[in-house]
């Protein structure tokens, strides 16, 4: 005669299972894992030293620059579904690590990040 699983341990198979599910496809839907590339381009002599994703809403951005008094710049970000930009006042001192706001959906593609002297 063969064993039988109590109706409770069903329920909770049922139930973890259902869970175990939901948990997956959420965290598949909502994770993004982006692929591309990232192009940066400056004028002048300022230069981008280094950039990345604090979040979903900003890049930080760290620049750098031979000349005293630092200029004053704009830094533009656009493509891969994201634009965003922040300009600086002159007279930084050099590294300056900036957060930018961005706005958008962050997709697949190119990213430029631009450097514009004002």
């Amino acid at each position: 005669m063969g064993k039988s699983i109590p109706l409770w341990a069903v329920a909770v198979l049922a139930v973890t299972l259902a869970a175990s599910s939901a948990v997956l496809t959420w965290a598949l839907t909502t994770m993004k894992i982006i692929h591309g590339t990232a192009f940066v381009e400056y004028r002048g002599d300022i230069e981008i030293v280094d950039f990345k994703f604090i979040s979903d809403t900003e890049v930080s951005v760290t620049i750098s620059t031979n000349i005293s008094p630092a200029p004053a710049c704009t830094i533009i970000i656009s493509g891969a579904g994201i634009s965003g930009s922040k300009t600086i006042q002159p007279g930084w001192q050099p590294p300056l690590t900036v957060t930018i706001p961005i706005t958008g959906t962050l997709t697949e593609g190119t990213i430029t990040i631009e450097i514009v002297e004002s």
